[in-house]
């Protein structure tokens, strides 16, 4: 039977260790990649590596519970099963929190060597994320291989289990110079002998095939797992992944003129986020209007979500009596405007276990702002929740002449403009809007953005065809 106390320990102990995480990113940001120490590199995938390994293993131990009390529902009081069946479904809502967290800061150390593969991150976030890290023998077999063969001549190994975005294979190579994808690969484990498991890795490269020695290692002492037989063939499943990592390796997709690449700057106000997070006080709210059509409102805690966890308060947020939000609100509503409706969402986390972030945007981490600010939202010392009105940046964009059309309520719009004898058309606005809600872009850039992209001249054989305009937001 799973423990408060058993819990307590584990999540004193992961805390710690994502503290500890923090600092090696830190140490990572403000260091050249010239510069970065191997060692970092090491430390920072194992020790997270091993902690989203325990916090999964944790959480399966708490479904086979639930599993066994209701097998056993007929013989147990009605009210002790209950409480019991909904203290268990918490404490799994505080281990994926806790996964939540470790994954962000997994993130945050992926993209540092992936923010030039934009067309692989695509590519992986076509497939579903394995949220809980695998357990058993491959579990134990990806943490030891990472943890024994972080650098491969020139190359780093990265480990895909650590992020929410890298989803095809388990470990991809990076070239340590020019920071670009060289290979990825799936590891195999299996049991060797009692006491020791062989490793195996499928590598398959962009140019040639990487190829590494099969290892055998002693079992490590700090993972532990079960000894489930295989209940599939290890060839046919493993030849499927080669051919999803072939894939993968292809670039595929729409031609596109580099000459009409185009470029337009665009502003976030990250000064007034910060003055905001001083502004509030420990257990309270602060909202100010952030631009024509925003409202931010920040929320501090008195100790972090990840201090503490199991005397967990609700986890929505009301606002107390009195509190100045709906006054601050009104300042975005447009009195003579159709387009009035109001999108409120929380920044960076979402509901569950999402991010209302896309991996193909810098992460909060690596954005000009205080690290202060970025460990706090983290680590869940505060939240800040978005409160967006559309009609100023609809408005605006009718002054400029675009035509705007309603397709739902639920603040799905299509913007269009006649230019000359062309047509230029956003059918779905929604891409636009989440770089204000999302990424707290200002709307003036994003109409910045749009009009820069009326202005791409086309040679005269385009004439009477589609053709698509793909932006790509970068710092």
């Amino acid at each position: 039977m799973i423990t408060k106390k058993e819990l307590n320990i584990l999540f004193v102990k992961i805390t710690s260790d994502y503290y500890e995480l923090w600092d090696i990113l830190l140490v990572l940001k403000r260091i050249s990649k010239r510069n970065i120490i191997y060692k970092d590199l090491v430390d920072f995938q194992v020790l997270l590596g091993k902690a989203l390994f325990k916090l999964s293993k944790k959480h399966i131990s708490i479904t086979s519970e639930k599993k066994t009390l209701i097998t056993k529902k007929h013989t147990l009081a009605p009210p002790w099963f209950k409480n019991r069946m909904k203290l268990l479904s918490n404490y799994q809502d505080i281990i994926d929190n806790y996964i939540r967290v470790g994954r962000s800061l997994g993130d945050s150390f992926c993209w540092l060597f992936y923010h030039k593969e934009k067309k692989m991150i695509e590519k992986h976030l076509k497939h579903p994320l394995q949220f809980y890290f695998p357990q058993g023998i491959g579990g134990v077999g990806e943490v030891t291989f990472v943890e024994r063969t972080q650098v491969m001549g020139r190359h780093i190994t990265l480990f895909h289990n650590i992020s929410n975005f890298l989803r095809i294979g388990d470990v991809s190579y990076i070239d340590a110079k020019s920071f670009t994808l060289s290979a990825i690969g799936e590891i195999k484990s299996q049991k060797a002998s009692a006491n020791q498991i062989q490793i195996s890795a499928h590598l398959i490269g962009k140019k040639r095939k990487l190829s590494l020695q099969r290892k055998t290692v002693t079992k490590t002492k700090t993972l532990e797992y079960s000894d489930p037989l295989f209940n599939y063939s290890l060839n046919d499943r493993l030849n499927r992944q080669k051919s999803n990592m072939i894939n993968f390796l292809k670039i595929e997709g729409l031609e596109y003129d580099a000459k009409k690449k185009i470029e337009s700057t665009f502003s976030i106000d990250f000064k007034k986020i910060e003055e905001a997070v001083h502004s509030v006080k420990k257990n309270g709210f602060y909202h100010f209007q952030y631009d024509d059509g925003m409202i931010v409102s920040i929320y501090k805690k008195k100790k972090s979500n990840l201090i503490k966890p199991l005397n967990k308060v609700s986890s929505s947020i009301h606002f107390p009596a009195g509190d100045d939000l709906v006054s601050v609100v009104k300042n975005s509503i447009l009195k003579k405007s159709d387009y009035n409706s109001l999108n409120i969402s929380s920044f960076y986390y979402g509901d569950q276990n999402s991010l209302n972030w896309s991996f193909l945007f810098t992460p909060p981490f690596w954005l000009p702002i205080s690290p202060e600010f970025i460990k706090a939202l983290y680590f869940q010392e505060i939240f800040m929740i978005v409160t967006f009105n559309p009609a100023s940046i609809i408005e605006k964009l009718k002054s400029k002449g675009y035509s705007v059309i309603i397709k739902s309520s639920n603040m799905q719009f299509s913007i269009s403009k006649k230019i000359g004898n062309k047509i230029f058309e956003i059918s779905d606005f929604s891409y636009y809007l989440k770089l204000i809600i999302r990424y707290l872009i200002k709307e003036d850039s994003v109409l910045s953005i749009i009009d820069s992209m009326t202005k791409i001249k086309f040679r005269r054989k385009a004439h009477g065809k589609r053709l698509i305009i793909k932006p790509i937001i970068e710092f």
